[in-house]
């Protein structure tokens, strides 16, 4: 049963100019990151410049994610615009994420089969796996977290959002084609003006061009990883097998959760956008005004989503917590060493 969803249509995007100004000052910084790091001669230089890249792109992201909601702006045509371009220094299609993203993901979210985000293998699924399988699965959902990113440019990045896949519709194809080249044009654009207005050559043009990439592209992907593997995954967040049981359970409102950072914490991690249980009740919400939206939810509607505060510790405790999902008993099961190398 989900919550009765009444007045949040004041937290839509009702303004063009600021937003839009926002992505421009984003993109600014993230094309003088990548020129920067093209023209200067110290290579650590340049590796700082791709980080600040990679911050940039990170945020990028997040705007074209709204944007391909239509909640960025409150213009549809300046998000189909933005929502293109913002996905450049991430290397994605905007015509695949909105396919997969929005008509997969939000319609289908904690269904096995069909949501592709984070879905836990059961434990017998896991023991029918390859030992190198096993390991690059534990990796993944290792209690720190340094596989996160290694899962999203593996798992998703790489097999749904960069080419078209087989199986997805002919129209959805002809668009991804066109953002392809779009992301392809923009960076070598970028790149092949740097390197003509600062004479470089062919060597240093590509050499410098493979750094940004892999710096920026390497903190862009561990940030999503991050975001999308806690916006589903808790102890108390339950996955489904069976489409009919979803169908009769689950709720957008404990399907998702709410992670809140203090501190220094705040300003480390990518804790805009997560608070995701209101993104999913209603996607018109850009993420700017989630946080405003769930507190006028709760005040008028008493609704308790799942939240908790984050820290190393609770962090550790629930990455390890949830390695594996019975589906059959709906409860979470620790990953450990143990069942990775002698499969039990």
């Amino acid at each position: 049963m989900e919550p009765r969803l009444t007045g949040l249509e004041q937290f839509h995007a009702q303004e063009r100019c600021d937003p839009a100004c926002w992505f421009l000052l984003a993109m600014i910084i993230w094309i003088a990151a990548m020129s920067g790091s093209i023209a200067v001669d110290s290579v650590l230089t340049a590796l700082a410049l791709s980080i600040v890249g990679g911050v940039a792109g990170s945020q990028l992201f997040v705007t074209a994610h709204d944007a391909c909601h239509g909640s960025f702006t409150s213009s549809r045509t300046l998000n189909a615009v933005i929502g293109r371009l913002a996905f450049v220094p991430s290397v994605h299609s905007y015509s695949l994420w909105a396919y997969f993203h929005n008509g997969l993901h939000h319609n289908f979210t904690n269904l096995r089969g069909l949501d592709f985000v984070w879905t836990p293998l059961s434990p017998d699924e896991f023991s029918r796996l390859s030992l190198p399988r096993r390991l690059m699965e534990f990796i993944y959902r290792h209690p720190t977290g340094g596989g996160f990113g290694l899962y999203y440019a593996l798992e998703l990045w790489r097999r749904k959002f960069v080419w078209p896949p087989s199986g997805v519709p002919k129209r959805v194809v002809r668009s991804a084609y066109a953002d392809v080249a779009t992301v392809v044009m923009t960076w070598l654009v970028v790149g092949g003006t740097t390197a003509f207005l600062c004479d470089a050559g062919a060597w240093s043009l590509l050499s410098r061009m493979a750094l940004f990439a892999a710096a920026s592209l390497m903190i862009t992907s561990w940030a999503i990883g991050f975001v999308v593997f806690f916006n589903h995954t808790h102890p108390r967040v339950k996955w489904f097998e069976s489409a009919e049981e979803w169908r009769t359970e689950f709720s957008q409102a404990t399907g998702a959760c709410h992670v809140r950072f203090s501190g220094i914490w705040w300003y480390l991690l990518p804790n805009v956008v997560m608070n995701h249980t209101l993104h999913h009740l209603d996607t018109r919400i850009p993420v700017r005004s989630l946080a405003a939206a769930e507190r006028y939810l709760a005040s008028r509607t008493g609704v308790r989503l799942i939240s908790w505060r984050w820290t190393p510790l609770r962090h550790y405790a629930i990455v390890k917590q949830c390695g594996l999902f019975d589906y059959a008993q709906g409860r979470w099961i620790s990953l450990d060493w143990g069942r990775v190398l002698h499969n039990r």
